[in-house]
């Protein structure tokens, strides 16, 4: 789920801005080494929100109503902590309440295509492992949270796309 407001620069490129949350089902876990944790995230649902800048490049200027594009981005991402670690050692098999993951810095590649006012895209968001840490301090692991999308969406203002004498399209 996502709103990006966006800019045409010219006819073939835009930039935005998107503010999304993505909904992922199971991660990439990694325990560490000797470590006294165990992770059993399972295949449960969490969450992935983002601020990304974006680029995205229309590859086509004729009078046809489909417009294939590609882009990509850099942007802020925030992680959802675990819930289910415990103790290896621990007879009692206490639980660790909870778990600090640091958001980063990431990266999206984009394509699809727009018909009038409908877009459908596929995108990959490209995000650094990230060290998952408990409240004592101590690194149980390290989470990969990248994940593939498609986004079905419809465009909002930028007015009628008329044609020009030169058979191209122009807002």
């Amino acid at each position: 789920m996502a709103i990006e407001p966006k800019y045409n620069i010219n006819e073939n490129n835009s930039i935005g801005l998107r503010l999304g949350v993505a909904f992922v089902l199971g991660r990439n876990i990694e325990e560490s080494q000797n470590s006294q944790y165990t992770i059993e995230e399972g295949f449960i649902l969490h969450i992935v929100s983002s601020l990304v800048a974006t680029f995205d490049r229309y590859l086509r200027k004729e009078t046809s109503g489909i417009q294939p594009f590609v882009g990509g981005g850099i942007g802020y991402y925030k992680l959802s902590k675990l819930h289910q670690i415990s103790i290896e050692d621990s007879s009692s098999g206490d639980l660790v309440s909870s778990t600090k993951i640091k958001d980063k810095i990431g990266i999206l590649t984009r394509g699809g295509f727009e018909l009038d006012k409908f877009r459908l895209g596929f995108e990959y968001n490209i995000i650094p492992k990230s060290k998952i840490q408990t409240t004592n301090g101590n690194i149980a692991g390290s989470v990969q949270d990248s994940y593939f999308g498609v986004s079905i969406g419809c465009i909002f203002g930028g007015g009628k796309k008329k044609v020009r004498k030169d058979n191209r399209f122009q807002s």
